[in-house]
């Protein structure tokens, strides 16, 4: 058994890292496209994968709909899924650590595309912009950004990442070169992450066990699966710095699978509790029935599994670490069918997502607004920004609000005196309570939270809930407009670090700042009286603007 893995591996192996380099210029147009210094790359030769033996499930059950059914969705699809030969997806780098990777996507027809016919009905909006040279068709509406490189090439993504994706100029070598070649030499699915290339922080690994993390110190990992024979072959290659790390990562594997194998043991006593625990009782009722089929099918899924992982063949190539093992035939067969029960359940998913993240935010707003009616109840007044004698503020009143979320070890180690970036609080920017997380928003630095204020100049009329005035205080008695018409706290669209006196700015001449946008169709937004609302992006500005007055005197309508 164990020779026969090592024959898997030698034989992926040999695809994934063929000696003879496939020149840029042999590349296939779609794969020219592909930036050599990219972070991260997948291509999948959809025409092939939809070919294979384990997608036969899905296909005989596409073609059971029958010719008419077929024709109808022929129909009505444009351009046709059946036109689709190959996709690749590109990962670019951020340029600073507090923007998200350019993420945009590369497809390959088999034959040649209608490009009016496209844009008419999938970009009906687009304006045409120039980036790099070349035509970017921008739909302002739903931002999706389509280039068309040749009549059977699309570049396709939100608008502003095509726009920097084709304002890059071409780089023919780096970290994903290896990867891109593969892929030219007809590998059905390959998928490689240049690690180097992307801003993660030291912190990241903290709660990894510390005999693992020699494992995720690779520089890049590549993935490959090919599909030649019925049963599918999985490659992976991790590439290290110099031999200690890949000698270490090695013994750090080794001890990864040990920990699965031991991970694996609770869910499986479970699963056996379910098949065996009424083995004598007979029959079982059939609302039963899942549970007792599901229980077999997970036993037999780990069993595959363990023989999987005992015979893992690991071998080390230079500074390479490399695994290989064949998917079983089983497995493979069923695989096609789980794309299809994922697009299906993905909508109810996300909806679930969605509902908890905007729970959970509305559950940190609730704290932060008792810590403030709290800090009110203590000092007669709403806690602000902290200043210097010079009236220059130094910290957020974000820091005042840490004894009253029982964060007071905290509060003691700020410096109240010293500006949030003096040597002393700066350590502290890393220490930011949960609270101040919006669930499910853009990725940001740690220490940076989207939970602000709005904030106003000293003299504005009618002014919002904070002020930018030492010796201005917002109390219940100044909130005129009642505090459950007046905003204190919302998600905010851009992030800011916790402990900086920054916070949205409210200009009653200008249009509102920006809110949300972690959330699908608006934001949660804290009042003055305690509450958490769910506002829509759809509010009228006027109503938004009356919203973050607390003495504008006028009369809201809005639930």
């Amino acid at each position: 058994m164990q020779s026969r893995f090592h024959r898997i591996l030698a034989a992926a192996a040999a695809v994934l890292l063929a000696q003879a380099p496939t020149r840029a210029q042999d590349l296939p147009p779609d794969l020219a496209l592909v930036p050599g210094d990219a972070a991260g790359f997948v291509h999948l030769r959809v025409a092939d994968i939809w070919k294979h033996e384990m997608m036969r499930t899905v296909r005989d059950t596409v073609q059971s709909a029958g010719v008419k059914a077929l024709t109808a969705f022929e129909k009505q699809v444009y351009p046709s899924p059946a036109a689709i030969d190959r996709v690749s997806i590109v990962l670019l780098p951020p340029k600073t650590d507090r923007e998200p990777p350019t993420v945009v996507g590369i497809v390959r027809f088999s034959e040649a595309i209608d490009q009016a016919k496209l844009l008419k009905l999938h970009v009906p909006n687009a304006l045409t912009a120039k980036a790099g040279g070349k035509t970017l068709y921008a739909d302002r509406q739903t931002e999706l950004g389509l280039h068309f490189a040749d009549d059977k090439h699309l570049v396709v993504g939100p608008a502003p990442m095509v726009e920097a994706f084709l304002a890059r100029p071409p780089v023919r070598s780096g970290g994903i070169m290896p990867a891109v070649e593969s892929a030219a030499k007809g590998m059905a699915i390959i998928a490689s992450v240049n690690i180097k290339a992307l801003p993660i922080p030291p912190q990241a690994f903290n709660e990894v066990p510390e005999n693992i993390r020699p494992l995720l110190a690779a520089e890049r990992i590549t993935m490959t699966m090919d599909l030649k024979d019925a049963s599918p072959v999985v490659a992976i290659r991790a590439n290290y710095a110099n031999a200690k790390a890949v000698a270490d990562a090695e013994d750090a594997l080794r001890d990864a699978i040990k920990i699965a194998k031991v991970l694996m043991t609770q869910p499986r006593q479970q699963l056996e509790k379910a098949l065996f625990e009424k083995e004598d009782a007979g029959p079982r009722p059939a609302q039963e029935l899942p549970e007792l089929f599901g229980a077999l099918a997970g036993i037999g899924a780990m069993n595959q599994l363990n023989t999987i992982l005992d015979n893992l063949p690991i071998k080390k190539d230079g500074n390479d670490l490399m695994v290989g093992f064949t998917v079983p035939k089983e497995f493979s067969q069923f695989a096609g069918v789980y794309p299809v029960a994922l697009g299906l359940m993905l909508p109810a998913v996300q909806k679930v997502r969605e509902a908890a993240s905007r729970t959970q935010g509305a559950n940190n707003l609730k704290q932060l607004g008792l810590a403030m009616h709290n800090y009110h109840d203590v000092n007669g007044k709403m806690a602000t920004n902290i200043y210097d004698k010079a009236g220059k503020p130094i910290l957020s009143w974000r820091v005042h609000m840490l004894p009253y979320i029982e964060q007071d070890n905290l509060y003691k180690q700020f410096k109240l005196d010293e500006p949030w970036d003096s040597d002393n609080n700066k350590r502290l920017i890393e220490s930011m309570p949960k609270v101040f997380v919006v669930p499910n928003a853009k990725p940001t630095k740690p220490g940076m939270t989207y939970y602000q204020g709005i904030s106003c100049a000293k003299g504005t009329s009618p002014r919002s809930f904070f002020i930018n005035d030492p010796l201005a205080r917002t109390s219940f008695a100044n909130i005129t407009d009642g505090t459950s018409n007046s905003l204190m706290i919302v998600e905010a669209a851009e992030a800011v670090i916790w402990t900086k006196p920054d916070d949205l700015v409210y200009d009653p001449k200008k249009d509102p700042p920006k809110f949300g946008g972690h959330s699908a169709n608006g934001f949660n937004a804290l009042f003055g009286d305690g509450s958490v609302r769910f506002i829509r992006d759809t509010i009228d500005k006027a109503v938004l603007k009356a919203l973050i007055t607390i003495d504008g005197g006028e009369v809201v309508n809005y639930d």
